[in-house]
């Protein structure tokens, strides 16, 4: 995989919490970052989907979609972000349809 340098400015503060973490964690600070990076954008993906469902302005694999979550994993924690689950039939007849277009040789 390819990888590009990101920097960044952090407080005293944050830099001192951030190596006593990587410590306790055994990693160093690079691969800690990374790790925390990740996490955080993909917690930011979940909750745009969930914003997005939330308000109607996309579907339930959409919102899947935009978290990159499986259809099941998306339903699974839409509890977890007090998000009701609103399927009706037509939403149910778009995924379908959204399935069977990318099985499609």
């Amino acid at each position: 995989m390819r990888t590009t340098t990101l920097s960044t400015r952090v407080t005293t503060e944050d830099l001192e919490l951030l190596d006593h973490l990587a410590a306790g964690t055994g990693q160093d600070r690079a691969t800690l970052m990374k790790s925390i990076l990740r996490t955080g954008m993909a917690e930011l993906r979940f909750r745009q989907g969930v914003e997005a469902y939330r308000q109607g302005s996309i579907t339930l694999s959409k919102a899947a979609e935009t978290a990159g979550l499986s259809l099941w994993d998306m339903v699974a924690r839409l509890d977890q972000a007090q998000a009701d689950l609103h399927y009706d039939a037509e939403e149910l007849r778009e995924d379908l349809a959204a399935f069977a277009a990318k099985r499609k040789p």
